[in-house]
């Protein structure tokens, strides 16, 4: 027997609101980690520690901050961005349609260890983060 019309749309309406209602739970989820993150960034700086191992309720856990890069070019500065990958670093290998911004960015932070220059061009920031791993 074939669903209603009605039946569908009102499925359809409830599946909407669940969705919202999750995504609101997620976005107040990130926050609260988010919040915890940077006490903890707070807790180890306090203590002068880049690297913690703790015992928890879930475990013994290492703890360990990072940075992770970001970096990003403008759209009317991506031929500029192309032109110094191929002919001034010689990685014409990176280019396909265009260079996915994970590899961008990890061959910026590749420049960045071995001390050679960066464009300008080249917006960049790093963002602070924590390593969590169970300890063996």
């Amino acid at each position: 027997m074939p669903v209603s019309k009605k039946a569908l749309l009102e499925k359809l309406l409830e599946d909407r609101r669940i969705l919202e209602e999750l995504e609101d739970k997620v976005s107040l989820a990130k926050a609260e980690k988010d919040k915890s993150q940077a006490q903890l960034f707070d807790a180890m700086d306090d203590a002068n520690e880049k690297s913690v191992k703790i015992i928890t309720a879930f475990g013994i856990r290492n703890v360990a901050r990072t940075e992770h890069l970001y970096v990003s070019v403008k759209k009317d500065q991506q031929e500029e961005m192309l032109k110094w990958i191929d002919e001034e670093c010689g990685r014409p290998d990176m280019i396909k349609q265009s260079v996915h911004s994970s590899t961008l960015s990890s061959f910026v932070g590749q420049r960045i260890k071995a001390a050679k220059p960066v464009p300008a061009f080249i917006k960049m920031y790093f963002k602070p983060g924590l390593k969590i791993s169970k300890s063996k």
